[in-house]
C-alpha cells in the first residue's frame, strides 16, 4: 500500500465526529482491546507513603509526560510496601499512561526506558494488556480519534476528570493488524523528522535571543554613539559608560506608588520575559487566585514594575495595561519623566544582570 494512497472505498463509521473510515475498517470500544487502572481507593497513599530516591519506587506524576516522550528526572518515591499491594498499578515498558484529571487532562505519555521500578500517582490512569500494535495504539490514543471524546468530557465540569469506566467505553478504529504496523512505523519516521526540525530551531531561537540580549545589552549600557569617550562606571557589571553620562541609585530617579484598588481592577502579572500586562490577556489557566485581596494595590498603564521575588529571573517591565497586583510587586514611576524614561530603566534591568543595591 502507498503511504499517501487513498483507499479503494470508504464507509460511513456511524460516529459522527468521525466520519467516514475505509471501507475494511472496523468500529470497537477500547475495553475489547486494553484494561484501564488507577489509583483508587485501598491503592490511594498520603504524604507519609513517599520516602527518599533509594527506598521506594518511582511515582510517574503528569509532569513527567511530554509530547512524544517522558522524562524521569523529578520523581516523587513510594515505600515499597504501598508498591508491593497494587502490582495492576506497577508500570511496564509500553504502558500508556493517560492525566485524568487537572489542568493537563488528557495527556497521554508511553513508558520508555524505564529506569527502575514504577507506578503511578493518583492523577494518572495506566492502560495494561493491549492487544493490537502499541506504537498505534498510543498514537490513535494522541489523535482526534480519541481527544475528542476525551474532550467531551470537559463539557460543564469545573475540574475536569475522567474514570477508567468512561476511558474504556470510548470509540476507536481498527485497521488490519499489517497496517496498524504501518501506520506506526510511518508515524516513527514522520515525527523523528519532525522532532529534528524543531530541535534545530529551537537551537537557532536560543542563538538569536542570545545575539538579541548582547544587542539590548550593548546599548542601554554603552549608547549608540561608539566614538564618545568612555570612563569606568564603578558598577562592575555595568562596565564603561559614556563619560557624559551619570550613575544614579533607582531611589534617586524613581518613587514607589500606593494606589487603592479600584472596583473595576483586573489582575495585572509581571512575567518573566518582562511582559507586564492583564493576566486574562496571556492566559487564564494556571494561576492559583487569592481567596483574599490583602495588600493589592493599583498599577497604571506605564508603571515600572518590579516582582520582587522573580526580578532576576527578568520579572521586570512597563505595565501595558492598568489593574492591581499583590504587594510583592514593587510598583514605581519616575520622580520626573522629564528626566527618566522608564523603558530605558526596564531595558536594563531586564537584559543586564540584576543588582540588588538598585
Amino acid at each position: 500500500m502507498n503511504k499517501f494512497e487513498k483507499y479503494s472505498s470508504y464507509k460511513d463509521s456511524g460516529v459522527e465526529w468521525l466520519e467516514e473510515i475505509p471501507e475494511h475498517w472496523e468500529i470497537d470500544k477500547l475495553k475489547n482491546y486494553c484494561k484501564a487502572f488507577g489509583r483508587i481507593g485501598f491503592r490511594g497513599y498520603n504524604t507519609s507513603d513517599l520516602v527518599n530516591e533509594s527506598e521506594g519506587a518511582i511515582t510517574i506524576s503528569p509532569s513527567n509526560i511530554f509530547e512524544y516522550s517522558m522524562t524521569f528526572n523529578k520523581c516523587s518515591f513510594l515505600r515499597w510496601e504501598k508498591y508491593y499491594e497494587s502490582p495492576e498499578i506497577q508500570i511496564e515498558e509500553n504502558d500508556i499512561l493517560i492525566v485524568k484529571t487537572g489542568s493537563t487532562f488528557g495527556k497521554i505519555g508511553m513508558v520508555k526506558n524505564l529506569p527502575e521500578k514504577a507506578t503511578i500517582n493518583p492523577q494518572l490512569l495506566v492502560l495494561k494488556d493491549i492487544k493490537i500494535e502499541q506504537r498505534f495504539f498510543y498514537y490513535m490514543m494522541t489523535s482526534s480519534v480519541i481527544q475528542t471524546q476525551v474532550n467531551q468530557q470537559v463539557i460543564g465540569s469545573t475540574i475536569p476528570t475522567i474514570s477508567e469506566s468512561k476511558i474504556l467505553n470510548f470509540v476507536s478504529i481498527l485497521p488490519s493488524k499489517e497496517e496498524q504496523t504501518k501506520i506506526a512505523s510511518f508515524l516513527d519516521e514522520k515525527t523523528a523528522q519532525i522532532d529534528e526540525v524543531i530541535s534545530q530551531k529551537e537551537k537557532l531561537i536560543e542563538l538569536l535571543k542570545e545575539q538579541k540580549q548582547i544587542v539590548i545589552n550593548d546599548a542601554v549600557t554603552k549608547g549608540l554613539d561608539k566614538n564618545v569617550e568612555f570612563v569606568d562606571s564603578g558598577v562592575e557589571w555595568i562596565g564603561k559608560i559614556p563619560k557624559h553620562w551619570n550613575v544614579e541609585k533607582g531611589k534617586r530617579l524613581f518613587q514607589q506608588m500606593k494606589r487603592p484598588v479600584r472596583e473595576q481592577d483586573e489582575i495585572v502579572t509581571c512575567f518573566r520575559d518582562g511582559e507586564v500586562t492583564l493576566r486574562t490577556n496571556r492566559r487564564t489557566d494556571g494561576f492559583t487566585n487569592a481567596l483574599k485581596e490583602h495588600g493589592y494595590q493599583g498599577i497604571r498603564k506605564g508603571d515600572f514594575v518590579i516582582h520582587n521575588m522573580d526580578a532576576f529571573a527578568g520579572a521586570i517591565g512597563i505595565s501595558d495595561s492598568d489593574g492591581k497586583s499583590t504587594p510583592v510587586y514593587s510598583v514605581c514611576r519616575p520622580w520626573d519623566e522629564n528626566i527618566v524614561f522608564s523603558e530605558y530603566w526596564s531595558k536594563l534591568h531586564t537584559r543586564v544582570k540584576y543588582d540588588k543595591e538598585i
